[in-house]
């Protein structure tokens, strides 16, 4: 079986800080911040099997491509 990759949604990334990271991509780098918010703790525990996984998730835009940044 042979297959090709066509496209991506987005790339993720773990980050010990998401304000700082934030910053980066930002004011470093240009990208457009689209979306941060928390995530549902018991919806995130079934998906991740961590017990009290409580997340932060930001989307920053960068040309033809989103980043998918999360912060537990």
């Amino acid at each position: 079986m042979t297959f090709k990759v066509v496209g991506t949604n987005h790339t993720s990334f773990t980050v010990s800080d998401l304000e700082r990271t934030l910053g980066l991509f930002r004011d470093g780098l240009g990208f457009e911040v689209t979306s941060k918010a928390p995530r549902d703790v018991k919806l995130t525990e079934r998906i991740t099997g961590v017990p009290g996984a409580d997340l932060m998730i930001a989307f920053v835009r960068a040309p033809g491509h989103s980043i998918e940044l999360i912060e537990y």
